[in-house]
């Protein structure tokens, strides 16, 4: 009798045991962020180009967005620090995306893709952009200088360039 006594005590704390478990675990990964902004040179809007997140440490992947207008929006990046890479590329047209034959980053991105994004796709209606070309440092996070600490949920962080 009294062993039978013992086993629903022991089964409540093991039960206890491994929840506590789980949770510490769910615990041990990083948050997300959704991070967007402005992107200026010389106090103009980027019309076109790309921003780059590369996570410092464990985090995996790159967390990248188009620059259209200026604007980006990065979803689902890891908490944590970032060196920033931004890239400006001559703003598409509707030949460009939709010719086989053009040359250049928009092209590349419309041969790579069953359908660009909209966002490119909208970009590409109306007038031609002027291209605002910013230096070729900026394209690489290691010398771009720039950086930003991803904290979870919604954030700004615009980045004005001068250089």
């Amino acid at each position: 009798m009294p062993s039978q006594l013992r086993r629903p005590w022991f089964a409540r704390w093991l039960v206890l045991l491994t929840s506590l478990g789980f949770l510490s675990f769910a615990g041990c990964e990083p948050g997300r962020g959704d991070i967007s902004g402005e992107i200026t040179y010389k106090g103009e809007p980027v019309s076109f180009g790309r921003i780059s997140f590369v996570g410092q440490g464990a985090q995996q992947g790159v967390p990248y967005s188009y620059i259209i207008r200026g604007k980006y929006a990065i979803k689902g990046c890891p908490a944590g620090p970032v060196k920033v890479s931004i890239e400006s590329f001559p703003p598409p047209d509707p030949e460009t995306l939709k010719s086989k034959k053009a040359k250049g980053p928009a092209a590349d991105m419309a041969r790579h893709l069953r359908e660009p994004p909209p966002e490119i796709l909208e970009l590409a209606s109306g007038p031609k952009l002027k291209h605002v070309p910013i230096p070729k440092e900026y394209a690489n996070s290691e010398s771009s200088g720039l950086t930003y600490e991803v904290s979870v949920g919604v954030q700004t962080k615009d980045f004005p360039l001068d250089k």
